[in-house]
């Protein structure tokens, strides 16, 4: 089976979706405009398809950006805010162009098609489904149902894809990932840049879509994602480890955000499910990172992650509490501090288990039972306890300290004093821990008590 047979498959599917949309609709200029649009957007997927197996895309993707540069021009008016933002589609109109110079056909069509499904799709089941907003201040038309629908269409594809074709399924696993994020990154600064300088379309030049980046934007700066992903030597270790586990926590803050929005779980009780899924996690970091420098390479990376979603109001499954707290960007600074000591002083893994997993599981379970049993409120400076979540965290921590003591040569009375005092320590000073400090506190304290006894 062809690519043009897989598109033509897909658009006879969105044309089905499209006539169930119009049947809905009283509107008969709306639905005349959605045919329109579903006509010259299949015209013109076929036409790129056509070029790209010609070998002749690169020159189309040039007029595609000199066409969007013009498209700027006419709407910003401020000459620095012009330059910046030329600057910017001419790197990413770069790495387009490139990406369909460098490589080979089948790859070069994967990228278009991947794009042209997600795209189509998730506008589908956005308009079918669509109820959560995805950026609802930038983007009000776009969807968490539309987003799910579009990845899934996609993942359906590449199954049939990477069967038809013989590729390699985690170079292709990898290259969807990086497409999706990046043809999501590129369409929501596209509309953020519009919303900023009230544009409704970039020009009426594509009937239907509107202006070339109205309707290039995902592809444009998805061939970046696409660049950067066949470029990755999975044959480094290093550079494999750092992408699956990029890929595991970005599959934890999703199921967080949809036990939010979908199953409307309160954001406290999903914090602590995303606190304690990555905390396991982390537990592995002995086996697969030799060095502290790739822990600390993922550290800065997701505390980067952590403070951009929290200063634009993303992943509101973590953020969207009624105080001001610290704990998320101080979660991944104490891993690789416990991380460091391990692997930099004392080359001993209850080094970096023991914080680790107190932090991981006590916490969690003593702010979860305070909350649901709040028995015996107390409180230190403007810090509000339960003595229910505080008797959770000792027992817990406990269990979790004489666990870790079990194996070792200490006589008796030395693992029951190792394991009181510790837990002692760790249980007040997650009393007079507030604004989410505890993060560090906690490991802090532990690694500390761990030094000294």
């Amino acid at each position: 089976m062809s690519i043009y047979n897989f598109v033509l498959i897909y658009f006879l599917i969105g044309g089905f979706g499209i006539a169930m949309i119009n049947r809905k609709s009283l509107h008969q200029e709306a639905n005349g405009n959605r045919w329109k649009k579903y006509w010259v957007y299949l015209l013109l997927v076929l036409v790129q398809l056509f070029l790209i197996d010609k070998g002749w895309y690169l020159y189309f993707g040039g007029v595609v950006v000199l066409i969007g540069l013009y498209e700027i021009a006419i709407h910003i008016k401020q000459t620095k805010t012009l330059l910046l933002s030329w600057g910017v589609l001419l790197v990413a109109g770069g790495f387009y162009i490139t990406f369909f110079y460098q490589n080979n056909i089948l790859y070069q069509q994967l990228l278009f098609v991947t794009v042209v499904i997600f795209d189509g799709f998730s506008q589908l089941f956005g308009q079918l489904f669509g109820k959560t907003k995805l950026f609802p201040v930038t983007s009000p038309n776009k969807t968490v149902e539309g987003l799910l629908g579009g990845i899934l269409s996609v993942m359906v594809t590449y199954y049939f894809i990477i069967n038809a074709f013989h590729l390699d399924m985690l170079q292709v696993f990898v290259l969807g990932v990086f497409i999706l994020f990046f043809a999501v990154l590129g369409d929501y600064l596209a509309s953020l840049f519009k919303r900023l300088h009230q544009v409704k379309d970039y020009s009426p030049i594509i009937p239907g879509h509107g202006g070339i980046l109205d309707r290039f934007d995902s592809l444009i700066l998805a061939s970046f994602g696409g660049y950067i992903a066949l470029k990755l030597d999975f044959s480094n270790a290093y550079v494999f480890i750092c992408v699956v586990y990029g890929i595991i926590i970005a599959v934890i803050f999703t199921i967080s955000e949809i036990l939010f929005h979908f199953y409307t779980i309160k954001v406290e009780i999903t914090r602590k499910i995303t606190h304690f899924l990555s905390g396991i996690v982390c537990l592995s970091f002995p086996y697969t990172l030799h060095n502290h420098w790739i822990g600390l390479l993922l550290c800065i990376s997701f505390v980067v992650i952590l403070w951009v979603s929290e200063k634009y109001h993303y992943l509101q499954s973590i953020h969207a509490i009624d105080r001001f707290s610290f704990g998320c960007i101080l979660f991944p600074i104490a891993v690789y501090g416990c991380f460091f000591v391990y692997c930099t002083i004392y080359n001993h893994k209850i080094y970096f288990y023991l914080p680790i997993i107190i932090l991981a599981i006590s916490d969690p379970l003593a702010a979860l039972f305070g909350k649901k049993f709040p028995i015996g409120v107390y409180r230190i400076g403007a810090i509000k306890k339960t003595l229910m979540g505080s008797v959770v965290f000792f027992l817990s921590c406990w269990v979790l300290v004489w666990i870790a003591f079990a194996q070792s040569t200490f006589p008796i009375e030395s693992k029951v004093f190792k394991s009181i005092a510790i837990s002692v320590l760790a249980t007040f000073t997650e009393a007079i821990s507030g604004k989410g400090f505890d993060n560090l506190s906690i490991p802090l304290v532990v690694e500390l008590s761990l030094v000294l006894m």
